[in-house]
This record gives structure tokens, sequence and C-alpha cells, in this order.
């Protein structure tokens, strides 16, 4: 792996920050499509219709190589189908019944199966401090989300258990390819299997598209299509090229914090102290295991 300069290092941890922020908010974006009108595989091809759209007049303005070599053909095509086709079918049906706020609450798992990964298949042993921060986190994350969630299911809980399954192994996956291609080269070829992928899958929905009110697209297309495809996610390839998979992942705990938040500021939902400690105590994890990674660099 490349020697990381610690601005590179810096300049990560700000793209995870922001890039898994975007995400928790985007939690409140999908609820609020799919309670008006939408359906997951049509919701996420609309998503990423916007995303691929607006990756390719940026490729062209910059006269981008965008050939990949016929060996890494399959592990994108792969990181496609982890990362945003299988993940997101699991994610918006996990959604579609639990909260936002629960929903999201299952992300915190990611890191921890990551961290298993690592030690299991990559040899990987990771410091006190790392374990420490981890069920810091956990506990946080706990703090924030822990209330009254009437309406829940265990239908829901397994199809966002799986979702964070996908997204492990798409950490896995990328890891490589953000290495040795551009990251608007492999943003842009995600998008494009994803949409080939997607597409078929939007026949089997039916979806009133003259019922779905304007609120709900502008949800749909300018913040989950633009914001959090096209922007997010060429800032998490690059916070993938220059951590860890196991420091990259804790940042996911960043997720349920913004989503508690967003509800807040968005939905007008409670925030009440114990979530506001929680939060705090996240932030704090985040902060102690990115000085871990960056020391263990």
């Amino acid at each position: 792996m490349e020697k990381r300069t610690k601005t590179q290092f810096i300049l990560a941890c700000v793209a995870a920050v922001i890039t898994n922020v975007v995400w928790g908010l985007s939690f409140i974006g999908s609820k609020k499509a799919l309670v008006s009108g939408f359906e997951p595989f049509t919701l996420v091809t609309v998503r990423f219709a916007v995303c691929t759209m607006g990756l390719l007049p940026a490729a062209l303005i910059r006269k981008e190589n965008l050939r990949i070599e016929k060996k890494d053909i399959l592990p994108l095509v792969l990181s496609a189908l982890t990362g945003v086709t299988v993940y997101f079918f699991f994610e918006l049906e996990g959604v579609k019944r639990l909260s936002a706020s629960t929903a999201a609450l299952f992300i915190v798992t990611i890191p921890v199966m990551t961290l298993l990964y690592s030690i299991i298949f990559k040899g990987r042993r990771p410091s006190m401090v790392c374990y420490i921060s981890m069920a810091a986190s956990l506990i946080g994350v706990y703090l924030v989300v822990a209330s009254d969630r009437a309406g829940d299911s265990v239908q829901g809980a397994l199809f966002m258990f799986a979702a964070c399954v996908c997204w492990v192994a798409y950490i896995e996956i990328s890891q490589r390819l953000v290495r040795k291609y551009s990251l608007l080269t492999v943003t842009f070829w995600q998008g494009v299997i994803s949409l080939v992928t997607l597409i078929p899958m939007c026949f089997t929905e039916k979806v009133r598209f003259s019922g779905i009110p304007l609120d709900a697209w502008l949800w749909a297309a300018v913040f989950l299509g633009f914001i959090c495809s096209c922007v997010a996610y060429m800032l998490n390839n690059y916070s993938i090229s220059k951590m860890s998979s196991v420091g990259h992942a804790v940042f996911l705990n960043l997720n349920p914090i913004a989503a508690a938040i967003g509800g807040w500021l968005i939905l007008g939902e409670a925030m009440t102290k114990k979530a506001m400690i929680g939060a705090l105590i996240v932030l704090g994890s985040v902060f102690v295991l990115s000085r871990s990674e960056r020391e263990t660099a």
C-alpha cells in the first residue's frame, strides 16, 4: 500500500465524516421518498441515474481515462452489486419496515463485522485502543437511538443486517480498485453497472409517478441522487483509498447520529440529553480511533 502522508490521512478523515453525515441524513430522505410513493428499486434507479449523469460530464471535461483492465471487470461488477444494487435493496426494504433511526442503528454493526473480517481473514491484530473505541462507539449509538420504536419488525432488522454484510464486502472489494484507478473512474462505472442491474428490476414494481409529490422527487433526485450518490460516493472512495478498512468502517457510526440529529432538525423529533451524550461519545470514539489508525499507518 502506498505511504500515506499526514495531510492525506486528515483529508480522508474529513471525507469520511462528510460522507457518513450525508448518508445518515439519507435515511430520512429515503423514508420520505418511500412513504410518498416510490418503491425500493425505482428509488435507487432514480438515485444512480442522477449520479451517473452527473459524473459523465465531469469525466468528459477532464478527459478522464475510463478504461478498466479486463482482470478488474469482475471486481468492479461485484463492488457495484454489493455497494449499490443488493445493498440498497436490503436497506430500503429495511427502511420500509423500520423507523429511520432504527434502520440507521444497524450501520454500527459494520465496523464490528469489518474488524472481525480483518482478524479472521487478514490476520490483523488490533490494539486495545481499537477495541475500546469500537465498544464506546456502540454504547454511544445505543444511547442516541434507544427509545420506544413501536412498529419496527424483525423482518426489517434482518434486511438491515443483510445490507451491512453487503457493505463490508463492498469495502473490501473497492479498496484495491480505488488504489489502482481514479475515484471518478471507479465511481462512474459503479454507477453504470448499478443502472444496468437496477432498471430490469424496476419493471417488477408498480409506481404511480403522477402521484408522487414534488418534494419527494427533490429528495430522490437532488439529495439522494446528486449529493448522497454522486458527491458522497466520490468522497467515500477517496477515504477508502487512504485508510484501512477497519479505520474507514468506524466512521459509519456517524450515520445514526446524523439520522437522529436530522430527525430533530428536519422532522421535529425530540433530542434528549441521553441522545446528546451518546452523540458526544461516538464523536470522541471516532476521533480516538482515527488517531490510532494514523499512528499505525
